[in-house]
C-alpha cells in the first residue's frame, strides 16, 4: 500500500473485487504479473468492519512502506575487472507513493574478490558485516519513480555459489513501533 498510499475504499476494492481490481493496480505499479490472484473475498466472510480494522492496523500501527527495488546487471569484463551496474528505484506511484529517507545500499562482495572502483551518489567504501565484505552507499532520499544508478568494479566475477547480491534498507518511513528491519533484497547478478 505504500506504493500508492491510498485510502480504505481503494484497499476494499482490491480485496472484495480482487479478480478485476488487481490487474489495473499492477499496471499502475508497472507490473503485469498475473499469478498472484487470490479470488474475491466475500463480504459475508470478511465484513467491511473487519476489513477496516485490518486496513487501519496496517496504516496506523504498522505503517505503509515505500516500494524500493534494486536490479543488478550482468557483469561486463574490462581491463580493470568486472563491472556491475545497480539501479536502485522507488517503484511507488509518482505523486502518491511514499518517499524513502536515509537509504543504505549494501552489496555483499564475493569471497576472493576485491573492489577495484565504485561510482554513484554516497559511496562509503567497504565494511565488514555478517562475516562478509560489503560495499556501501548512503542515499538521502528516493521519491516515487526516482532511480539512482550505481556501479561497482570487482577484481573478478562472482560464481553461481558466491555471487554479488545485497539489500536496500531505509530509515523512514518504518514501523510505528519496534525495530526497523525493513529491506528490499537485491537478487544476485545474472551470470
Amino acid at each position: 500500500m505504500g506504493a500508492v498510499n491510498e485510502n480504505f475504499a481503494y484497499f476494499a476494492n482490491l480485496v472484495y473485487n480482487h479478480t478485476t481490481a488487481m490487474q489495473p493496480h499492477r499496471a499502475l505499479l508497472g507490473s503485469n504479473a498475473t499469478n498472484l490472484d487470490m479470488g474475491n473475498y466475500s463480504r459475508t466472510r470478511l465484513s467491511e468492519g473487519q476489513l477496516r480494522q485490518i486496513f487501519f492496523w496496517m496504516r496506523d500501527e504498522l505503517g505503509f512502506r515505500p516500494m524500493m527495488a534494486g536490479a543488478l546487471s550482468k557483469g561486463e569484463s574490462g581491463t580493470t575487472g568486472v563491472t556491475y551496474n545497480l539501479t536502485v528505484s522507488n517503484n511507488g506511484v509518482q505523486g502518491k507513493g511514499l518517499i524513502a529517507e536515509g537509504i543504505t545500499v549494501s552489496l555483499i562482495i564475493p569471497k576472493d574478490a576485491t573492489v577495484v572502483a565504485a561510482t554513484g551518489t554516497g559511496y562509503q567504501g567497504t565494511r565488514m558485516a555478517n562475516n562478509a565484505t560489503n560495499a556501501v552507499w548512503q542515499l538521502p532520499r528516493s521519491a516515487p519513480k526516482d532511480s539512482e544508478r550505481l556501479s561497482i568494479t570487482l577484481s573478478k566475477a562472482g560464481t553461481q555459489a558466491d555471487n554479488l547480491r545485497g539489500a536496500i534498507r531505509w530509515a523512514k518511513p518504518g514501523p510505528k513501533s519496534g525495530p526497523n528491519n525493513d529491506n528490499a533484497a537485491i537478487a544476485p547478478a545474472p551470470l
